[in-house]
């Protein structure tokens, strides 16, 4: 096996704090998107007499939480394997 140069070894974990970062912006991304749906369903709960609040109308929040689950889903896989 190939030693790697202190160049690499630097260039290497810059890769994987930046991998680990754009991860850790995904998970609270995502929590951010699920923390909407709570806040509205919530509030839609406490207040039966008034217009529910849709957070998501055209579906476009949904579709970002099944891709960032998707995503953290492949990632988790990955590094089971």
């Amino acid at each position: 096996m190939k030693m790697l140069t202190q160049t690499e070894r630097d260039e290497l974990l810059a890769a994987m704090q930046e991998r680990a970062a754009i991860l850790a912006r995904a998970r609270k991304l995502r929590a951010d998107v699920q923390q909407a749906f709570d806040d509205a369903a919530q509030w839609n709960h406490i207040h039966p007499q008034e217009q529910p609040i849709d957070p998501d109308p055209d579906g476009q929040l949904a579709r970002i939480r099944d891709g960032l689950d998707r995503m953290l889903g492949a990632q988790a896989e990955a590094v089971a394997v």
